[in-house]
């Protein structure tokens, strides 16, 4: 019962190598939307959706969205309760203590093109979130976790 007991203290060291595992998962998961972001990119010349949504239909129609789960809490699509949010939908939430596992991304230098009926960027950052809905750090650097194509 003590070695139970032991395991399920959030100081164990097996529940810590459990957040490190489910942290890593997440930046994976944030990997992976870089990755749709850039064959969403050479299909569109450089240019990148102006959200998810857009992401998505455009990635479906052509055979290359993937749907990933969210390590904690098991789930996929884009939505809060997801795996996958517009950072314009995280900065509207007052507690983000509810948001682990989330998967940002945040489109910059967007203009509406006539021609296509649509709203595209030329660049974009994809932000990863903890356990407690916190930006992850770089472990190096200390600061935000963050993938784009500024470089």
């Amino acid at each position: 019962d003590k070695a139970l007991a032991i395991l399920d203290s959030p100081n164990s060291n097996f529940n810590q190598a459990q957040a490190r595992a489910k942290v890593s998962s997440v930046k994976a998961n944030a990997h992976t939307l870089q990755t749709l972001l850039e064959t969403h990119g050479v299909d569109w010349g450089g240019q990148y959706p102006a959200n998810l949504k857009e992401l998505e239909k455009e990635a479906k129609k052509h055979n290359y969205w993937r749907d990933n789960k969210n390590p904690f809490t098991q789930k996929q699509g884009i939505s809060i309760n997801g795996t996958l949010l517009d950072y314009a939908n995280y900065k509207k939430v007052k507690d983000v203590s509810g948001m682990k596992g989330l998967v940002l991304y945040k489109a910059e230098n967007c203009s509406y093109v006539k021609s296509e009926k649509k709203t595209f960027c030329t660049h974009y950052k994809v932000y990863a979130l903890d356990e407690k809905g916190r930006f992850i750090k770089d472990t190096t650097t200390k600061k935000d976790f963050v993938l784009s194509n500024d470089y």
